[in-house]
């Protein structure tokens, strides 16, 4: 353990890649051919932000300066590898970025023992003045549109 005062965290994430095989009728004029099976690459790359980090239950909400709390990026590539050519810099591939974070304004739970602590509202933001920030940075990060989905349940289960 004596390793862990040396190493330095470059990412706090996760990588994976795999390759795939999608099969394709084959173009051949042979009566008997058979599909080809061409190989694509998936990576997925999940970040997590150092921004306002901290365990789940212990940090909700967002800061004064925008930043949500559990704050991901999850990156999905998909590659084409038989048409990647110039060290796999020019090819057929896409790319879709997903970011999850805490609901962007100031709420916290009590740290108490419970399995559904109550919710405390934080200060009252009338302007939400760091909500904003946070969207704008989205729009700068990202572009336009945002797409936001709403995860909370709506009623007591």
């Amino acid at each position: 353990a004596e390793w862990r005062a040396w190493a330095v965290p470059l990412i706090h994430g996760c990588i994976v890649c795999a390759e795939l095989f999608r099969t394709t009728p084959s173009t051949s004029a042979h009566v008997n051919s058979q599909n080809v099976k061409r190989p694509i690459r998936m990576l997925l790359i999940a970040r997590s932000s150092k921004k306002f980090a901290g365990t789940r239950y212990l940090k909700r909400g967002i800061n004064g300066d925008g930043n949500v709390a559990n704050h991901v990026e999850v990156e999905q590539i998909v590659l084409d590898s038989q048409s990647l050519t110039m060290c796999d810099t020019i090819g057929s591939f896409s790319s879709f970025v997903q970011v999850r974070g805490s609901v962007p304004v100031s709420w916290y739970h009590p740290p108490v023992n419970r399995p559904k602590p109550p919710i405390v509202i934080g200060f009252n933001e009338p302007l939400y003045t760091s909500t904003r920030k946070h969207m704008e940075e989205l729009l700068e990060d990202y572009g336009a549109p945002i797409v936001v989905v709403n995860l909370l349940k709506s009623a007591k289960a």
